[in-house]
């Protein structure tokens, strides 16, 4: 956790026993790194492909900002930018992939945990926010 506030992640003291037992209990000290993962030229297009109709998204970009703040900004930084514990969100081809972003948040993946409290609405809000971030 101090190398993850050292990089910029705003972890409340009150916050940072969960997160690192949440960490240690998904990925033990004991437990390899997991191999790259090798995907075809195909398939890497198609992780970045907007989907189609995705342009429009019917959201609340201030609301969007108040869930960022308390459920993302901790990894991703207060503007989007990555901190070294979460990617840059800032123009992410995830952003134009609302079915994806919205299982990725439901479900977690990876080292992001799941957020299933989040209605669809609260995830159009939150695309919202993200896209107006240049």
């Amino acid at each position: 956790m101090i190398k993850m506030r050292n990089w910029g992640a705003l972890v409340d003291e009150n916050k940072v026993a969960p997160f690192a037992s949440w960490f240690a209990g998904h990925y033990p000290a004991t437990e390899p790194p997991a191999a790259a993962k090798q995907i075809s030229a195909t398939e890497a297009a198609a992780a970045v492909a907007p989907e189609r109709g995705s342009g429009t998204i019917h959201g609340d970009g201030q609301a969007g900002a108040i869930e960022y703040t308390k459920d993302c900004a901790s990894c991703h930084g207060a503007g989007a930018e990555g901190t070294g514990g979460g990617p840059v969100l800032i123009e992410a081809p995830v952003l134009y992939q609302p079915g994806r972003f919205s299982t990725l948040i439901g479900k977690g993946e990876g080292r992001m945990p799941a957020y299933p409290q989040l209605t669809q609405v609260d995830i159009n809000n939150l695309l919202e926010y993200l896209r107006g971030i240049r």
